[in-house]
């Protein structure tokens, strides 16, 4: 081979994807079966998250831990009320009142459990724009990032129906509510068959999905841009 083709080789090489968070990321890996859209959702989201933190330029919100420890909280004072009237029924035989109070506290501490959980969007990520990127280096992407920092960021990912695609949207939301989803100012959608992520084997390809997530985050800033005119 002449040292001419092997220029040829290395700028077509060069042209290639560049690896970036899918070398460090668990979720880069095979899925099965992709036929069932739960677990093809699943990967997507989960992709989705570890490519815009390997970014630096997003903060992963904290409401979804808040919610799900407040959840566990709800269980286990309920587990412990429910256990301090069974072992201690004796006792409490002389003071009824506390006995209800304390069996009505503890059915509302598991209402309150279940509706946190009904209410839990599983099918969404969220994230702040921070713009203190680390890792990055890509100004072109900071430029179009600029507009969206200090804003709150929801990606969903949501199946179309009757189909093979899925619908992935970004969005600019408000500030977080507990019993109550999050205002949508700016929403741009995107829909793709969900066979463009995964390979024939099942494993996920990451190139196409951060095409479509870095295009959706340019849309959504020319939105706002458009919108602020």
């Amino acid at each position: 081979m002449n040292e001419a083709s092997i220029d040829q080789v290395n700028k077509q090489v060069n042209k290639k994807y560049v690896y970036g968070y899918d070398l460090y990321s668990e979720s880069v890996r095979k899925y099965d079966p992709v036929s069932d859209l739960r677990t093809v959702k699943n990967a997507i989201l989960n992709n989705i998250h570890d490519y815009l933190l390997h970014l630096g330029e997003f903060e992963a919100t904290a409401r979804h831990k808040m919610k799900m420890i407040l959840v566990l909280i709800s269980i286990l004072v309920a587990i412990l009320i429910t256990s301090l009237l069974m072992f201690g029924r004796e006792f409490f035989k002389s003071y009824p009142r506390i006995t209800y109070a304390l069996m009505g506290i503890s059915g509302l501490l598991c209402l309150f459990a279940c509706v946190c959980g009904f209410l839990q969007d599983p099918d969404c990520v969220l994230f702040t724009v921070v713009g203190s990127s680390v890792c990055g280096s890509d100004t072109r992407r900071k430029d179009y990032l600029r507009a969206l920092r200090g804003r709150r960021l929801c990606v969903r990912v949501n199946e179309v129906p009757n189909s093979a695609k899925v619908k992935i949207e970004t969005q600019l939301v408000g500030p977080s509510r507990l019993f109550a989803a999050s205002s949508v100012y700016y929403s741009v959608p995107r829909e793709v068959p969900y066979g463009r992520y995964f390979s024939k084997d099942g494993f996920f390809y990451p190139p196409h999905m951060v095409e479509d997530i870095d295009m959706l985050l340019r849309s959504l800033n020319s939105t706002l841009l458009k919108k602020r005119q």
